[in-house]
Parts: C-alpha cells; sequence; structure tokens
C-alpha cells in the first residue's frame, strides 16, 4: 500500500507526540471509525482504506487535516473534515466515514448499534476541542469533547455514514470511541478504539522568512 506522506518540521516535538513513526493519511476515503466483530474475541476497531479495502491499524496511522480546512458550525470556526466527499476533496483532506459494513445486521437484537464519545487527549499550543456532527435534514450535534464523556450515536449494523468533523486547534487530538451492542447469540457486547487526528498548519510565514534570509545570505556571498 502506497500513503502520501506529509512531513512536519516545523511542528515541535510536544504537538506531534510520539507520531515519528506513524504513517500519516492526508487525502483519500476511509472509515473510522470501523469495528469488526469475532465471536468469543469481542469488537476490534480499525481504519478501513476504501480504495484498497484493507484494515488499517489505528494506532500505526494518522490522519492529518490542513489549516486550510475550515468552517463554522454554531457560531464557531473550526478545521474540519467534511461530510461532503467534494468538500473534502477541494480541502484537501481525508473524506472519513462511520464504516459499519462489517457487522451484519441480523447479528444484532434490531440491528441497532451505539457509538459512543469516551475521551480526548488533545496535545497542543490551546485549549484542544473536537465536535462531530450532521448538516442534513438540519445541523444536528452528536459528539461535543467540552461537555465530557457519554455523547451517543445511534446507528445499525451494516450501515456506512458521513459526518463532519470539526477541530478548535491545531495540535493533536487522541479520540477514543466506544461501541456497544446486542449480539443475539453472544448477548451485550461492548469495544472501543482511539483515533489520531492532527490538525497541521500551512508552511508558515517564519519559514518563507528564513528562505528568503537564505536567499539574501547567498546573493551576499
Amino acid at each position: 500500500m502506497k500513503f502520501k506522506m506529509f512531513k512536519l518540521p516545523l511542528l515541535s516535538s510536544a504537538l506531534i507526540g510520539n507520531a515519528n513513526a506513524a504513517t500519516f493519511l492526508t487525502s483519500g476515503s476511509y472509515d473510522a471509525p470501523a469495528f469488526e466483530y469475532i465471536s468469543g474475541m469481542g469488537f476490534e476497531g480499525e481504519i478501513h482504506d476504501e480504495s484498497t479495502d484493507m484494515a488499517l491499524d489505528p494506532a500505526d496511522n494518522i490522519f492529518q487535516i490542513r489549516q486550510m480546512s475550515t468552517t463554522t458550525f454554531q457560531g464557531n470556526a473550526y478545521y474540519w473534515i467534511p461530510a461532503d466527499i467534494l468538500d473534502a476533496g477541494n480541502n484537501m483532506v481525508p473524506h472519513i466515514g462511520v464504516g459499519l459494513e462489517e457487522l451484519v445486521a441480523g447479528d444484532w437484537v434490531n440491528s441497532e448499534i451505539v457509538i459512543t464519545f469516551q475521551s480526548l487527549a488533545y496535545t497542543g499550543p490551546g485549549v484542544g476541542n473536537f465536535v462531530f456532527w450532521t448538516d442534513s435534514p438540519g445541523e444536528i450535534l452528536h459528539f461535543d469533547s467540552s461537555d465530557g464523556a457519554g455523547d451517543a450515536l445511534n446507528t445499525l449494523a451494516g450501515s456506512h455514514v458521513h459526518y463532519n468533523w470539526g477541530f478548535s486547534e491545531i495540535g493533536t487530538y487522541e479520540i477514543t470511541l466506544g461501541i456497544s451492542g446486542t449480539h443475539v447469540m453472544d448477548g451485550p457486547q461492548t469495544g472501543a478504539a482511539t483515533y489520531t487526528i492532527q490538525v497541521v498548519p500551512e508552511p508558515s510565514s517564519a519559514l518563507l522568512a528564513g528562505l528568503g534570509a537564505l536567499v539574501l545570505l547567498r546573493r551576499r556571498r
């Protein structure tokens, strides 16, 4: 598999965290969260790469969002992963959906699956907040990390839906999402997975100034 790599020499080690060995996902279509279920073993969280139909380990892959991708939701400005694939392409960011296609609807009571927001670990220069919402048929807020854990999204086994993701600050967001449902044979089941998303700055004026100084120095020589 090949992924577009985007190196970040300007970001501090505190902002990057321990992501140096990870693969950065900067474009393309993915499902995250995505879960499969194995009887006797429970839920397993993954990232589903729609272009290759491969399952990726969330611990080894980081989504990166460019600073230019922004929107406004309920009066607040956010860095943005759009629900619409055209908007994602125009903003040069990944298109990320909630993919539960590997869960067979008939294996779950009423096909009901619940995704919950469990926790956010943020590393960055500000106070990072994460929101998750739909635009149609009207703006509906599903997750808001500023309210703490416990927000729930009711969905269905076998479904695939895209939502908007919003991030208040540049930085690294480690988002833990839980899953629960009642299996017709195994009874109530729960699981969780952590997904990492970085909002990264565009090339800064400091970098441009540095390049200009380098050019000037070479001319003087």
